[in-house]
């Protein structure tokens, strides 16, 4: 299935489903001496009403329109009726069947259960085929409406959750209502489908458009963006990858960034279970090129939160409000309408930035950014413009190999050739003494231990740390990640590093790592340090 942003159908009206067991009780001749009963499901209209008194998501299904699926000139031939029963003697079948207008509803095929046994609805829906040149299987198959499982969210919304219970009587007939909500995956949690397996390759997909407000040039006051942009699970930004790369939003013509746009990539859960909401790591470009390189700035991360993604997909009604996310960049997000309302993705998520002229990441002040520095193992990143844009000055140290006795570095703090040096180069000379960094590798761990001056104030520490030998592909030197693609990323962000600690208080800090393998290791050491307050 293309993953594409689905306007999500939902609850204007339910339908409620009538199973009429019409008791046709007979023998078959074929020595099964059971007497047999032919089934149809009937299913019609009825109204949006609250089975009981639970109002919690009243909200979400007020927005939610399926339409009227059943009785569409083309609903035969598009939709069957998914019913999965299980009964006695390991009894388990699940049908797709067809069905036709019938008094201002839908009958279905005849089904043949046992006369006098009981069985279950286990799952009962509404779907469509994903490849329309594929068998009607439960793997070829997306619901349209489904019926709530007991102890879910929505089961209060219908008359009867599944599982449900029925007997077919030999000599009587039998009618059992069940009720359909319509459904999409991004609700699936509230219907208690603990076997709904949400793909987020499939999944809805999320477009969010970036532009900045620059105070000091009126002629470019409101600009677009560019940036290189990754998505997060919240909980997973100190840790681990980003779960969606998604790249630049922007095109390279004759050594210039030109074309800028809006990038889409799917949710990483249901929309409804992401309270957290979701974070997105960008790493802004200057729009500049050097060398036909692009020259960013420090990356820095936002989070949405769950009301602008749940106000996007349709979940809930249409608001436009800004909220401000990031006070001290003065970063807001909202949701805006598309100017031509007939495109596949009539709202977007506008995320606008006050000082696009800044570098989010400078420390600000007189703040300054330092880095371990050994005369015997540490090498520019200069060095290595090969591997990445070298769009800051800094070292990385190596080869360290296992050893009993501790490597020492110092923290260098300003040790770059300023502003007006593209590309950035490292001056050790010019460098200004801030503390000391011990690393001890005993081949299977490593202990990295700081010591800031009493100078300094110690504000934020970055610290990557890779074994493996120098042009090793991935070269261990240079941080770097996998894309989705399975394409190494080399970037020079301290965001990227293997540990970022932010918002230290202590001039002291220590860090392990293990699960090495006695091979020589890499390490870049970062700090922010900034002028100690008067005590």
């Amino acid at each position: 299935m293309l993953m594409k942003n689905r306007w999500i159908y939902g609850l204007l009206s339910t339908v409620a489903l009538l199973a009429v067991v019409w008791a046709c009780s007979r023998t078959e001749d074929t020595g099964n001496s059971t007497p047999k009963v032919d089934i149809t499901f009937f299913a019609e209209k009825s109204g949006p009403t609250l089975k009981n008194g639970s109002l919690d998501w009243d909200t979400i299904l007020a927005e939610l329109d399926c339409g009227d699926v059943l009785l569409g000139e083309d609903a035969a031939a598009s939709y069957r009726l998914m019913v999965r029963l299980i009964g006695a003697n390991a009894f388990d079948k699940t049908y797709f069947l067809a069905f036709e207008p019938v008094d201002g509803g839908v009958a279905s095929e005849l089904v043949q259960l046992n006369a006098d046994a009981t069985y279950s609805i286990e799952r009962f829906a509404l779907v469509q085929k994903i490849d329309q040149n594929g068998d009607w299987t439960v793997e070829n198959t997306e619901m349209v409406m489904a019926t709530p499982e007991s102890n879910s969210a929505f089961m209060d919304y219908v008359t009867e959750s599944l599982p449900f219970e029925f007997t077919v009587g030999k000599y009587e007939k039998n009618r059992i209502n069940i009720d359909l909500l319509c459904f999409n995956q991004q609700v699936a949690p509230a219907f208690g489908f603990e076997w709904f397996a949400y793909n987020i390759v499939q999944g809805d997909e999320i477009c969010v458009f970036i532009n900045c407000i620059n105070e000091n040039d009126r002629e470019n006051y409101h600009q677009v963006y560019p940036s290189y942009l990754a998505a997060w699970v919240p909980s997973d930004v100190n840790s681990g990858n980003a779960y969606w790369d998604i790249g630049p939003n922007y095109t390279v013509e004759n050594n210039a960034i030109t074309g800028i746009y809006p990038v889409c990539f799917p949710l990483y859960a249901p929309a409804i279970e992401m309270t957290d909401g979701l974070t997105l790591e960008i790493r802004p470009a200057f729009g500049e090129l050097v060398g036909g390189e692009v020259i960013y700035s420090d990356v820095f991360t936002v989070t949405i939160p769950q009301s602008i993604i749940l106000e996007y997909l349709g979940l809930t009604s249409y608001v436009g409000d800004p909220i401000l996310i990031d006070e001290m960049r003065g970063i807001t997000v909202k949701v805006d309408l598309a100017p031509d309302p007939t495109v596949d993705n009539p709202r977007f998520i506008h995320l606008e930035y006050l000082n696009c002229l800044e570098d989010p990441n400078d420390p600000g002040g007189s703040c300054e950014t330092a880095f371990a520095y050994n005369e015997t193992y540490s090498s520019c990143f200069f060095d290595y413009s090969y591997l990445v844009p070298t769009n800051r000055w800094g070292w990385t140290n190596g080869p360290l190999e296992p050893s009993a006795t501790p490597y020492e570095f110092t923290m260098l703090a300003g040790a770059g050739g300023g502003q007006n040096e593209n590309p950035p180069q490292c001056h050790p000379e010019n460098g200004i003494n801030a503390g000391t960094t011990t690393v001890t590798y005993d081949g299977s761990s490593v202990s990295i231990s700081m010591n800031i001056s009493s100078g300094f104030d110690l504000t934020q520490v970055h610290v990557w740390v890779a074994e493996g030998d120098a042009g090793d592909d991935p070269d261990p030197r240079i941080p770097h990640y996998e894309k989705n693609n399975g394409d190494i990323v080399y970037t020079l962000s301290p965001g990227k590093f293997t540990i970022v600690d932010e918002g230290l208080t202590e001039n002291t800090w220590n860090t392990a790592l293990d699960g090495f393998n006695g091979g020589n290791i890499y390490v870049i050491i970062h700090a922010v340090v900034c002028p100690a307050l008067p005590q």
